[in-house]
């Protein structure tokens, strides 16, 4: 404190010296610079003619300093009066802005470091004052700033730099540390380091190119605590209020230049700053270590089975394993290894970036990320991601063995990952409200009183508010803040069981419930529609617009909006393929007017049939009819010469409680008196006169487009061949498709005959069970001959040991598990945080064929290159050093293979065992090897334990969109265990042939060809109740997301036909 007052008052004198004290000296030295009198012609003649004894020179001088003096007051002037009003300073060309604010700005710490007097008043008031609610009046959202951590920060990690060509250590700590004066603290780190040709750092202005100097970084472990923009605030400013210094202002922007900010642009440049943006404070320790519960240890792995063994059954919960690397390694065994390069901070921060509702796609920064669907659009991305896996699951129930579902275009690729990566964390909070609610309304039945009158819902990170229209009171784990019982609040981690009971339909009650626009605090805000019945969206035409498209988005994926019909008039015509089910077309406006209008008035009288409003009626069911929801989203334009629209409007704002109905309007029209929202030119939305100023949710027509687009590619119902994108020329990769499945091009048609020995896996001639097709087996089952048998076997001549070494209890190569719960089992330096995410990483460098470049690596996963560097060495560490070679288990990127042979400097990982790869290397070898095959085929199925891809890092693992080995290990392992069902039901091997089709429904529950072949074993296992009740209850009547039955593929249907026992009646 005494230092700031300090700082503020040798600014406050440099201030005076140059406004006051610098016109003093200049007059004391030139006199009045104003002359009483102007020269006569004669006089000027004689300056210019005669020899200057001095005086024009002075005069000269004189005339430059008063300018200068002029320059610098008149910016002093203006950063003053800036700071006095709160705003941001115009820039003008030629003035040393840049000086002034920062000298301002320390001179302000002699006011702003003085005691606050009054501050534990204003927060008492705070504190006593209660929260007005919402249609009463929603309270309105101000920016707060968080308060910096005192605690000392722990010492500083270090990470290593190679000078380059004109690099110094002042440059140096500008570009690292936010400041040049801070390059003491980079020649300290670096004295004892050792140079090449046995030099050291001893003067810090001599520094050559190729040596290695040590950088410090914020403590390990640390994130920046961060500050909202005020109005007014700048760089300097907060350096002074926050570091006690306006000069560390670089600090704060170098640390807050990738954050992308609630309008969606990030900073660049340092003087423009917007209201409402986060900025990160550096030096401020917090604890960021994720839960240990992030990734899943790897599970024990089975003995290496044979196909005179009974396969093991699994289970859909896997048993939590134990994780081999969490033990320190013995340093007798040679395996351990210290981390050979340092780790950075920043790649801690990355990594360590906790997602959350309000920010879920924290710490990922990725050229393909959208904005519309990152900033705000959380509950659309949670939505779309829970509708998507529904479509994806019945892709899969409808394709055929040996086929793959559909894959998004390449330009859909990025939407994909952006929904998957906020989709992932958001997910979990939508279906949260949305229990919560149905079990709110379900509770209200039972007990016989009306919903209440919902205005919005407030979602935050821990727990989700009703604001209320109307006083009601609500029952315990519900609890409000006042006697106002406006505002009820529901925490995260409530059991629902205390809300109210589920039943199995159970409508939900507000299913005009849609984002509007988040808090600078980060607040998710839901507006129920249906309760404010017209609105009218008003202010800068393109946000309006852009509303209107997310509007119509999230109504269409929504899991409470299922029943919800919208009808588009001149807006969100992008998003209308999303779902169809809940779009109505329309091409002329009268016609949708007067059909909404006929199903307001069918709503109304309902409603006073019922004697209860819409919420109320809905949640109980009341009468004999489905109680409607309708939305009509207009263009001001489109709908204004609509002879009934003025009837619409006015039935519906006269009856908004019991039409059902909403209508939004964008643009300016007077015919709607309700509710205004007002769209600024900086993307915020005001919401009419109930308080709220948010960040307003949008879409733009692109990504309208491409959500729409995604969604309606999983609505597909046909299935393609499965792809083989391997360019390899030798070893397995070159004879297999991506899902390990022989190529085509090797293989022979089992109706065909051929002179050369060849055989199948499943032998051309003999009885089918009824489980199967000649289809099916014509992809899964073609004929191979001995040749290519034995160029198969020759290509892979290690499987056989790797297998072992999978199965093996003590085994010096690591081990990454995908078939199953994720995890890793190495013998390098344990890694005790952010586990989950070098998982992740050392999965996707895995996964490539050939590895990934340090750039790949941090588009991959939104981070920048030097975190991936660090991250990677972080791995690094955690495998350890490969016995057979002496090197680390991932060499240096320049001694790759691929750097070896075309200079690309990549990331791989040599000697390590991952259970994808054996299982498709088994899987083609069993393949290529005939009716001898099935021990292979046993063995690969031995190495799935679950899902694939199970219990990965929430807003992670995004990069799987563009390989899709996740889905296609599925369809290799449905396949997989079909043929080896159809085998073992063929030799009678009942036993085996259950285990097979349990392992395929533990990989896909949602798929039917496993649920077909377990009532198939199950049939001949004699209890054929069991087998009548597994295809009517979990093949015939599975459900859509319109609850539903699904439709049967032929094949599905010609399979149930070959059943004779499923229309059998029991006598």
């Amino acid at each position: 404190m005494i230092r700031k007052r300090l700082v503020g008052l040798l600014a406050s004198l440099a201030v005076i010296a140059i406004v006051i004290g610098m016109p003093i000296l200049l007059l004391r030295v030139g006199g009045n610079p104003i002359p009483t009198s102007l020269p006569g012609a004669g006089e000027v003649w004689g300056w210019l003619s005669r020899p200057d004894d001095g005086t024009v020179a002075l005069a000269a001088i004189m005339i430059a300093s008063w300018l200068v003096w002029g320059l610098l007051t008149l910016t002093l002037v203006l950063e003053t009066v800036a700071l006095v009003r709160g705003v941001k300073a115009p820039t003008l060309p030629g003035l040393p802005q840049s000086f002034a604010r920062r000298l301002v700005a320390a001179s302000a710490m002699l006011i702003v470091s003085a005691p606050p007097l009054l501050g534990g008043l204003s927060h008492a008031l705070a504190d006593e004052a209660p929260a007005t609610p919402v249609a009463t009046a929603m309270p309105t959202n101000h920016p707060v700033q968080t308060p910096v951590d005192d605690t000392p920060p722990s010492p500083a990690a270090l990470f290593d730099h190679v000078v380059q060509p004109g690099d110094t250590l002042s440059q140096l700590a500008s570009d690292h540390l936010g400041d040049p004066d801070r390059w003491p603290e980079i020649y300290d780190a670096s004295r004892e380091v050792a140079q090449p040709e046995g030099d050291r750092l001893a003067d810090p202005d001599l520094i050559m190119v190729g040596w290695t100097l040590r950088i410090p970084t914020q403590p390990a472990g640390s994130t920046p605590a961060t500050v909202v923009v005020q109005p007014g605030d700048n760089l300097s400013a907060i350096a002074a209020n926050h570091l006690g210094d306006p000069d560390r202002w670089p600090e704060i922007y170098h640390a807050s230049t990738g954050l992308l900010q609630p309008d969606g642009r990030q900073l660049t440049d340092p003087d423009v700053l917007e209201p409402g943006w986060r900025l990160n404070l550096p030096s401020t320790t917090v604890d960021t270590a994720p839960p240990a519960s992030e990734v899943a240890d790897p599970p024990t792995e089975p003995a290496a089975p044979d196909a005179d063994a009974t396969l093991p059954a699994p289970t859909a919960e896997a048993e939590p394993p134990v994780e081999p690397g969490d033990v320190a390694p013995d340093p007798s065994d040679g395996h351990g290894s210290p981390a050979d390069e340092p780790t950075d901070d920043q790649a801690a921060d990355d990594a360590a970036a906790e997602p959350t509702f309000t920010n879920p796609a924290a710490g990922v920064s990725a050229p393909w990320l959208l904005t519309g669907v990152a900033m705000g659009g959380a509950v659309l991305a949670g939505s779309a991601l829970m509708m998507l896996r529904r479509r994806r699951e019945q892709q899969f129930r409808l394709r055929r063995p040996g086929r793959m579902i559909p894959t998004p275009a390449t330009n859909l690729v990025p939407v994909e990952k952006t929904i998957t990566t906020v989709g992932s964390v958001a997910a979990p909070t939508v279906t949260f409200m949305d229990e919560a609610l149905r079990r709110l309304a379900a509770n209200r039945v039972q007990a016989g009183v009306p919903m209440p009158d919902l205005a919005g819902v407030e979602i935050g990170d821990d727990q989700l508010t009703l604001h209320l229209a109307a006083p009601t009171d609500l029952e315990q784990p519900w609890t409000t803040p006042d006697d106002t019982r406006l505002r009820w609040t529901l925490q995260a981690g409530v059991d629902l069981d205390m809300v109210g009971p589920l039943p199995e339909y159970q409508p939900a009650p507000y299913p005009l419930l849609a984002t509007t626009g988040t808090s600078d605090s980060g607040e998710v805000w839901l507006l129920n529609y249906e309760q404010l019945g017209t609105v009218r969206a008003t202010g800068d035409p393109d946000y309006a617009a852009d509303f209107l498209r997310y509007l119509a988005a999230e109504l269409a994926v929504n899991p409470w909006s299922r029943d919800v019909r919208v009808s588009c008039l001149g807006v969100a015509e992008e998003v209308q393929t999303l779902n169809p089910e809940r779009f109505r077309a329309f091409t002329d406006v009268d016609r949708a007017v007067a059909d909404a209008l006929s199903a307001a008035r069918f709503a109304a009288e309902l409603a006073e049939r019922a004697d209860a409003d819409a919420p109320t009626g809905r949640s109980a069911q009341l009468g004999d009819e489905m109680w409607p929801a309708d939305v009509v989203l207009a263009d001001a334009t489109t709908v204004a010469d609509s002879p009934g629209l003025q009837e619409l409007i006015d039935l519906v704002e006269d009856e908004h409680q019991t039409t059902c109905t909403a209508i939004v309007v964008g643009g300016h029209t007077d015919a709607i008196t309700g509710t205004e929202l007002v769209f600024t030119m900086n993307g915020r939305v005001l919401v009419g006169d109930v308080g709220l100023d948010l960040v307003a949710v949008g879409l733009t027509p692109d990504e309208a487009w491409g959500c729409a687009s995604v969604l309606a590619q999983a609505d597909r119902s046909d299935d393609v061949p499965i792809t083989a994108t391997s360019t390899s020329r030798e070893g397995w990769r070159a004879m297999s498709d991506d899902a390990g499945a022989l190529r085509q091009e090797l293989t022979i048609p089992r109706t065909i005959e051929v002179l050369e020995p060849a055989s199948s896996v499943i032998e051309p001639g003999a009885p089918l069970p009824a489980s199967t097709t000649s289809e099916d087996l014509d992809e899964l089952a073609p004929k191979v001959t001995s040749k290519v048998r034995e160029t198969v076997e020759q290509a892979d001549p290690t499987l056989d040991a790797d297998v072992t070494d999978w199965f093996a209890d003590e085994c010096w190569r690591p081990r990454l598990t995908l078939l199953g719960p994720v995890a890793v089992r190495a013998h390098g330096q344990p890694i005790e945080k952010r586990k989950a995410f070098y998982v992740e990483v050392l999965s996707y460098i895995a996964l490539r064929e050939h590895g990934a470049t340090p750039d790949e690596l941090a588009t991959a996963f939104g981070h920048s290159e030097g975190t991936a560097r660090i991250s990677v060495g972080t791995v690094r560490a955690w495998l350890g050093t490969n016995p057979r070679t002496g090197e680390p288990h991932i060499p240096h990127a320049d001694k790759t293979e691929p750097a070896k042979a075309g200079g690309v400097r990549a990331y791989q990982v040599v000697d390590l065992l991952v259970d994808v790869d054996l299982f498709r290397r088994l899987r083609v070898r069993g393949e290529a090897r005939g009716r001898e095959g099935i021990n292979d085929l046993v063995t690969a199925l031995a190495l799935v334990n679950g899902r694939p891809f199970d219990r990965v890092r929430e807003a992670g693992w995004a990069w799987l969109v563009d390989l899709n080995i996740d889905q296609h290990m599925i369809c290799a392992i449905v396949d997989v265990a079909h043929l080896v069902v159809t085998h073992f039901l063929k030799t009678g091997d009942l036993g085996k042939a259950r285990a097979a089709a349990e392992t395929a429904l533990a990989a896909a529950p949602y798929e039917t060809i496993p649920r077909l072949d377990l009532a198939a074993v199950t049939h001949a296992e004699g209890h054929t109740d069991e087998a009548r009740r597994i295809v009517r209850e979990e093949v015939c009547n599975v459900e859509d997301e319109s609850g539903l039955p699904n439709d049967l593929s032929d094949r599905t249907a010609q399979i149930i036909a070959g059943f004779n026992w499923f229309k059998q009646r029991a006598s």
